[in-house]
């Protein structure tokens, strides 16, 4: 028995004293690197934009409902995302208090409507559509500058999903979505 505890004492002596080597002096200061991506490889974001008046379109009647579309050219909406990548579009008004994902309902600020915004996407296309929920009247427009109403796009290639794991965007608060793609709010 006291050789077992000799042998691994000195298993252990020996342990500590081959891990624990000096350090030689510092080797000179090496070349800075350039500096890189800004964390979001391949994410495309729009700033917040404003709603443009000649975008909106006349009245369009869809499944007995009058809507207005908003047609907003965006040429980083290619067939592959359509296909596999994702698009998420926020929108923020004087009373929110944060931006919202879309599809969303609207409550008109000065009178008992509903409205739905929601958006659609194809080859270079992203189209908003404003609809009247409560009757068939005319949804009218949004317009004016980004600090009363404004929308943002954000892209996501289908290879970039690949890499997030379990964690959908479309499940993460604006916050969360910014975060972790480095996306100036």
């Amino acid at each position: 028995m006291k050789k077992i505890k000799f042998l691994a004492m000195l298993l252990i002596i020996t342990a500590i004293a081959t891990s624990c080597k000096k350090e030689g002096p510092a080797g000179p200061a090496g070349t800075n690197g350039t500096n890189g991506t800004n964390g979001n490889a391949n994410i495309t974001y729009s700033a917040w934009l404003p709603f443009n008046a000649a975008n909106w379109s006349d009245v369009i009647n869809e499944y007995g409902k009058n809507t207005r579309q908003y047609y907003e050219t965006v040429p980083e909406i290619t067939q592959s995302i359509v296909d596999g990548g994702v698009v998420m579009v926020y929108f923020k008004a004087v009373g929110l208090p944060n931006p919202q994902p879309l599809p969303m309902i609207v409550y008109h600020l000065t009178s008992a409507i509903n409205y739905s915004l929601t958006f659609r996407i194809s080859n270079g296309l992203l189209t908003l559509v404003l609809s009247d929920l409560d009757d068939t009247n005319d949804p009218g427009v949004f317009t004016g500058d980004t600090s009363i109403v404004a929308y943002r796009y954000i892209i996501i290639p289908g290879g970039v999903l690949a890499t997030m794991g379990a964690k959908n965007p479309k499940t993460m608060t604006y916050k969360e979505v910014c975060t972790k793609f480095n996306i100036a709010k």
